[in-house]
């Protein structure tokens, strides 16, 4: 199995919890709802058994990730022959209901969630 190597992924955090976000858009480790927590995602560390998160669209296309300037918001663009959709990705501090993600995306393509 290929892991991502460490330095292919971005760190998000609330001062709370933080996720580690691949190039292609993948949380490949997060503790909730605290450092001390145990993991939900991890597939760094078990890739068969670890569990991931991933959205993004469907086909062929290259990533390209940044932060937005001066804040913890991570973009990640999706660019292809068609749409080049981008979501951002942040880890806010949240309330007992809130979800501790955020992510939002900007332009049409048809995708999958998978986990």
């Amino acid at each position: 199995m290929n892991y991502p190597a460490i330095e292919d992924h971005a760190l998000i955090g609330d001062m709370q919890t933080a996720a580690l976000v691949a190039t292609d858009g993948t949380v490949d480790f997060m503790c909730l709802p605290r450092f001390d927590s145990p993991t939900i995602f991890a597939s760094l560390l078990d890739q068969r058994n670890g569990g991931r998160f991933t959205l993004a669209p469907a086909g062929q296309h290259v990533t390209k990730q940044m932060y937005l300037p001066n804040t913890a918001v991570l973009v990640t663009r999706y660019l292809s022959e068609g749409e080049s959709p981008r979501s951002s990705t942040s880890c806010r501090w949240r309330g007992p209901a809130s979800p501790p993600i955020s992510t939002g995306w900007s332009g049409w393509c048809a995708g999958s969630a998978a986990r």
